[in-house]
């Protein structure tokens, strides 16, 4: 069926039908992604002295694999509460936007259905980090000059844009028909690409809309409450006790419990309208 570029518009619907969604949605984000974000300071926190000494020293060798090292496992032990996060919250959004069911709880769910989007997930997520590695290491055999190494990683970058738009609608396609199916979205994204890259960019500009819009409120809260503004609060990334003052925790509540399901609802809202259109299934 016709692809209308209004899918785009899907998160602002579902929020505005049933605005408590906001409510349960957002304490899933502060959950979730919070626990992610504790897990960064705790690892990478303790050495970001060694980050700024980097800085200037940048050929020592020994240095930057301490850092690389504690970035990659602060990034493992983030990723699968990320994934599994982000996989509650899409299917979530899939039973505001495709069923009518029981909307208590703001549909949200742990069961077969989330594992079979959770398996979607691993497996994009894996096929993007390999296809950017294997493109940057094909680039890094044609013996460039390291001045074209920027290049390289852009080309990269397109090569894993282009795999996430024809697979943008596997999570709810799997969703959809009850089991795991990867690849499926090839079929739906084709000839469709140039409507679903004009919709996602313009879901991606509500939500910086809207992000901008709530780090303006959040502004006004700190400021009343602390007497300045976000960037004015000290932020102290060394450790999770420097990290965990007043200011900067009420900051985190409120961009993850506030902000980010708005513009969670808007980015994950697009693939699920955009699939309901091409499938023919009614709102």
């Amino acid at each position: 069926m016709e692809l209308r570029l209004n899918f785009a518009l899907e998160g602002f619907r579902l929020l505005k039908a049933r605005p408590k969604l906001l409510l349960f949605w957002g304490l899933v984000c502060l959950f979730g992604y919070g626990i992610c974000a504790l897990l960064l300071v705790a690892i990478v926190g303790p050495h970001h002295g060694d980050i700024l000494a980097f800085n200037k020293k940048q050929d020592d060798v020994a240095l930057a694999l301490l850092i690389a090292g504690r970035i990659f496992t602060a990034l493992a032990a983030c990723t699968p509460v990320y994934l599994i996060t982000s996989t509650v919250l899409i299917c979530a959004i899939c039973r505001a936007s495709l069923e009518a069911g029981d909307d208590r709880l703001g549909y949200l769910r742990f069961g077969l259905t989330e594992l079979r989007v959770l398996a979607v997930q691993a497996a994009t997520f894996g096929l993007s980090v390999g296809l950017f590695w294997a493109v940057a290491i094909a680039w890094s055999i044609l013996g460039l000059p390291v001045q074209f190494t920027p290049i390289g990683i852009f080309i990269a970058f397109l090569a894993v844009a282009w795999l996430r738009l024809r697979l943008s609608l596997n999570a709810v396609q799997s969703f959809a028909t009850r089991r795991v199916d990867i690849f499926g979205s090839f079929q739906l994204t084709r000839g469709r690409s140039i409507a679903l890259l004009g919709g996602y960019l313009l879901a991606f500009g509500l939500s910086m809309i809207v992000s901008y819009l709530s780090e303006a409120a959040i502004d006004g809260v700190t400021l009343l409450a602390f007497g300045q503004q976000q960037a004015n609060i000290p932020l102290n990334l060394t450790s999770l006790d420097a990290f965990l003052t007043p200011p900067r925790v009420v900051i985190l509540v409120l961009w993850l419990g506030l902000a980010w399901p708005q513009t969670t609802a808007i980015i994950h809202g697009a693939p699920v309208a955009a699939y309901r259109d091409i499938a023919g299934i009614k709102p």
